[in-house]
């Protein structure tokens, strides 16, 4: 009975079954897929027989179901806008939702076996799947076309996990081994082996540089990226592992298996401070609210609960599902949870607002730019939500944003504002730029921009000039009064992330994913040098207004001031620098102060950095923000500092107390 209820957990009871006296497991096709010892090995995991509920357990019925599935559903995704919902089991295929149009909305179609997980991209373009045939298949989710196919798993792969920069695709099943590929290059990275049984669980911390595994041997492994080595390991003590979840800070990790009981970790310490239990039957589940304070858990017993992490008590407990809850997802929002069930079913529940500390954010997703008016009246944020919103910053109540502009029908990506013109700029995911009214808040014109995301744009002190660049690895000028493009720069041979104007419009200069800077004289609209600058991605650059420093932040956590006087002077086609910073954390925004005495720097970690830009001095850390500072602005009188968070606060600092003015969440 045990191995039956193995193959059920794994979403393929309907199509193997035991070859009477010969220890071997039969596929369709009459192939041996497994050996009868590692079915007996796995199979000690099994505390009780999975079947169908003989009624709905009490709990707050679903708000509506999604579902066309005809057989068990074993994987749901929610992209980064909370608009697409996927879900998947044992039909092979991947169905899609529009959940803000509430209807179908397609399906994938390519697997030749049940899909057992899937996975989105925090950007949102991006979806994995993969399951019993072997394969990882990326699709682009607006074309709904498949991108590419990975191969390299020897058996049917269970989890999946991407970075939180999108760019590095972890896989696990039931060869025990983990496999690690590049989305960007479509290529394999490398294999981390260790498991002594299948894995089953897999996620990355805040920073992106330890993967978390779980797995049928009843441990919780951390695994370093940059080396591939095994930095920790951890004993579940609710023995083998199905479910991880990380909190948003990367602190609490929460485990479970097949018994009733959740393990709730502490990370740093790697101890179990406490055990959630509630649930009649195993936990197959877990998922972290966006705001990291709640935790879901979806379980063979047919509910999904809600518990308080603060206080480590039950909250709320939702039914609807006759058979186990095998995947569950929060909506970016918080607004839904969905989950996924052996019965067939996909539902949504509307979730009590109230049940949250913080229940109101500026943005319902990271905020990912930034920028103050010139006149530091104003406050303007994009975020990963689609959303531009104009803050009144000096008004007593200011709580609530004059004008949000919601257009955009892809994630925020980056910002510019005039600072002489009453004109915001934003860049989406999708290649558009849009130029908007800061007094009426309303749509002047779109610019069909790059071929893919624009991640950095600047405008010029005049407010003549608009510069942009992205996916497409180009930087392009525009006329922003004309919203005319008047040239395409190349040099960069990865997306850009980052561009910067220095005050007097004489340098331009770009950071890209490979670590390079390139710079150059608009004067002579020439190229006049290119350089690397950090291991790993650029993610912030900002100039000087007189042009004479340049300073770099990237993914190295390193952070650099380059003398731009020696190119011009001295004609050197690489300019010197300082280093300030070498830590952990990736560098992920930057600014400068219009009287350049202050560098600022926000990291992966949460962390703001205050600088002396002439010495080198770290002068404050200020602390407050649960997720990476995704996003970062001065205020003209050079004090006060704006930052965005992927935890979707905004927070006011006064750079040169050291402390905080304002929390906007």
């Amino acid at each position: 009975m045990k191995y039956l209820i193995l193959f059920k957990i794994l979403g393929i009871v309907s199509i193997c079954g035991l070859e009477q006296g010969s220890g071997r497991i039969l596929g369709t096709d009459g192939a041996i897929a497994f050996e009868l010892a590692d079915i007996e090995a796995m199979g000690r995991l099994i505390a009780q027989p999975v079947q169908p509920l003989r009624s709905v357990p009490p709990g707050i019925p679903p708000t509506r179901q999604l579902s066309e599935h005809t057989r068990a559903v074993k994987a749901v995704a929610v992209s980064a806008n909370g608009r697409l919902i996927a879900s998947a089991g044992e039909e092979n295929q991947i169905y899609l939702w529009d959940l803000w149009d509430n209807r179908s909305s397609g399906l994938l179609r390519g697997h030749t076996e049940a899909v057992l997980a899937l996975a989105m991209s925090p950007r949102g373009k991006l979806m994995v799947s993969a399951g019993l045939d072997r394969t990882i298949k990326v699709w682009n989710t607006q074309t709904r076309q498949e991108i590419t196919t990975f191969r390299g798993h020897r058996n049917g792969i269970l989890a999946l996990a991407v970075s939180p920069d999108g760019r590095i695709l972890a896989s696990g099943g039931l060869d025990r081994t983990i496999h690690l590929w590049n989305l960007e290059t479509g290529k394999a990275i490398g294999i981390l082996e260790g498991h002594e049984d299948w894995v089953q669980a897999l996620t990355f911390t805040p920073d992106g540089h330890t993967l978390i595994s779980g797995s049928a041997d009843a441990t919780i492994r951390f695994w370093n990226l940059y080396t591939g080595e095994e930095k920790q390991v951890l004993e579940s003590p609710t023995g083998g592992v199905l479910a991880l979840a990380l909190s948003e800070d990367g602190r609490i990790l929460a485990s479970s298996g097949f018994e009733e009981a959740i393990a709730v970790w502490n990370v740093p310490r790697g101890v179990v401070e406490t055990l959630l239990t509630g649930h009649r039957m195993g936990v197959l589940s877990l998922k972290f609210s966006p705001t990291g304070n709640i935790l879901a858990s979806g379980s063979d017993d047919g509910t999904v609960k809600l518990w308080n992490m603060d206080t480590g008590s039950q909250m709320q407990t939702f039914s609807g599902h006759k058979t186990g809850v095998s995947a569950i997802a929060f909506t970016p929002d918080r607004r839904s949870l969905i989950s996924g069930g052996d019965d067939s079913l996909v539902n949504l529940w509307n979730l009590d607002t109230r049940l949250f500390p913080d229940n109101f954010t500026p943005h319902g997703d990271t905020i990912s730019a930034l920028g103050f008016t010139g006149t530091g009246d104003l406050l303007i944020s994009g975020s990963l939500d689609q959303s531009v919103k104009i803050w009144p910053v000096t008004e007593r109540d200011n709580s609530s944003p004059l004008h949000t502009v919601s257009s955009h029908e892809t994630s925020v990506w980056s910002l510019a504002i005039s600072p002489i013109q009453p004109v915001i700029a934003s860049g989406s995911f999708d290649g558009k730029i849009k130029l908007w009214n800061l007094v009426t808040g309303r749509l002047i014109e779109t610019l069909t921009a790059h071929r893919g995301g624009v991640y950095g744009m600047a405008i010029s002190a005049d407010s003549q000039l608009l510069v942009s660049g992205g996916d497409d690895r180009t930087v392009k000028l525009w006329d922003l009064q004309t919203g005319a493009l008047l040239k395409t720069l190349g040099g960069p041979r990865k997306t850009i992330y980052t561009v910067t104007l220095s005050g007097d419009r004489r340098w331009l200069a770009s950071g890209s994913a490979d670590g390079m800077i390139h710079l150059w004289d608009l004067s002579r609209l020439e190229l006049v040098s290119s350089f690397p600058a950090h291991r790993g991605a650029v993610y912030g650059l900002a100039l000087t207004r007189d042009g004479k420093l340049l300073a770099s932040g990237g993914e190295d956590g390193q952070v650099r001031v380059w003398d731009l006087r020696l190119v011009e002077q001295e004609k050197r086609e690489i300019p010197t620098s300082r280093r300030l910073q070498k830590n952990g954390s990736q560098v992920r925004s930057l600014a400068i102060t219009q009287d350049a005495r202050y560098l600022v720097t926000g990291s992966s970690t949460g962390e703001v950095n205050v600088w002396n830009l002439a010495n080198g001095e770290l002068l404050h850390t200020l602390s407050g923000h649960t997720g990476g500072v995704s996003a970062l602005s001065i205020h003209p009188d050079n004090r006060t500092v704006a930052t965005g968070s992927s935890d979707r606060t905004i927070r006011l600092w006064d750079l040169i107390a050291g402390k905080s003015q304002q929390v906007w969440r």
